[in-house]
């Protein structure tokens, strides 16, 4: 018969495992996320790099009034894919809210 002793090393042994999986785990779907934000981001910057190079340089005034609004999609984009990245990590405005990692 196993001693008191003995049950709570047991007991210990698969605690630390049983942590040690759960850190594996997280760690992991970290890393999935922090990939999924720089690969959003990445193409969040494509589009707008695109856009804006679409452009070209204004010839009429015309053209120059509807390009005057392109810097502030090019801005919300931005702006857009930093909320992105907070979002994807808990960092964004509801984050006061407890995350369950269960």
């Amino acid at each position: 018969m196993a001693s008191h002793d003995q049950r709570q090393t047991f007991r210990a042994g698969e605690t630390k495992g049983r942590t040690e999986e759960k850190t594996n785990q997280m760690m992991s779907n970290i890393g999935d996320k922090a990939q999924a934000a720089k690969d959003k981001t990445g193409q969040m910057a494509h589009s707008a790099k695109e856009k804006v190079s679409g452009t070209g340089q204004p010839n009429t005034a015309n053209e120059s009034a509807q390009s005057g609004g392109m810097g502030q999609r090019v801005k919300g984009m931005a702006q857009s894919a930093s909320e992105s990245v907070k979002e994807t990590f808990g960092m964004g405005q509801d984050n006061h809210k407890p995350r369950d990692y269960n």
